[in-house]
């Protein structure tokens, strides 16, 4: 599962293509760390399965996270190409890092994999459940590390070859702002809730 390409393998790829494997590779701590604290703890604990419970909050998060992409996808396209300004425009909302925490923590369709996959995993006879969700939780992540890594190798590799001329350099930046695009109006267009 954690192979099948999503939002977050998308989003790793499109940061180390632009900025390098470390860049990818700092998103890709973001986005597990997500993961580690907010997903988690929030199915761990109750929270995911009344957000499943609730239209309103439900499609409050499918919205943010989709406007949020949106925001990426529009930045990519707004960015000067290389050469054309001799100051760097400041990036807003932070790094990878952040930039892939919120991509994570507004992914609604993280909370309804979990909900939906770990509790035929999961038994009361066994211990602590929210024990056991962490457990599972924690294999996931070292699955999703896995995966990731990959594709900002990936992406690092197909960056280099972009950096090489401002014409592939712009191509990327549109390729990347389609993308982001197209993830949030899919996420924002989707019905994908299930009372």
């Amino acid at each position: 599962m954690a192979f099948l390409p999503g939002q977050d393998t998308l989003f790793v790829l499109a940061q180390s293509a632009k900025g390098g494997t470390r860049r990818g590779l700092v998103a890709t701590a973001g986005t597990l760390a997500g993961l580690f604290l907010v997903h988690l703890p929030a199915a761990a604990f109750g929270f995911s399965a009344l957000l499943l419970k609730s239209a309103v909050l439900f499609s409050g998060l499918k919205y943010a996270g989709a406007a949020y992409l949106l925001y990426l996808g529009i930045q990519s396209f707004r960015k000067q190409p290389p050469g054309a300004s001799d100051s760097p425009r400041p990036q807003r909302l932070g790094s990878p890092f952040v930039q892939g925490f919120v991509t994570n923590v507004l992914n609604p369709k993280i909370a309804i994999f979990i909900l939906a996959f770990f509790p035929q995993f999961i038994g009361p006879a066994r211990g602590f459940v929210a024990l056991q969700v962490f457990q599972l939780g924690t294999i996931w992540g070292f699955a999703g590390l896995v995966a990731l890594t990959l594709a900002a190798n990936v992406g690092g590799g197909l960056g280099r070859l972009r950096r090489r001329s401002a014409l592939a350099t712009r191509i990327d930046q549109c390729v990347t702002g389609t993308l982001f695009v197209g993830l949030g109006l899919r996420v924002a267009l989707t019905n994908e809730y299930v009372r």
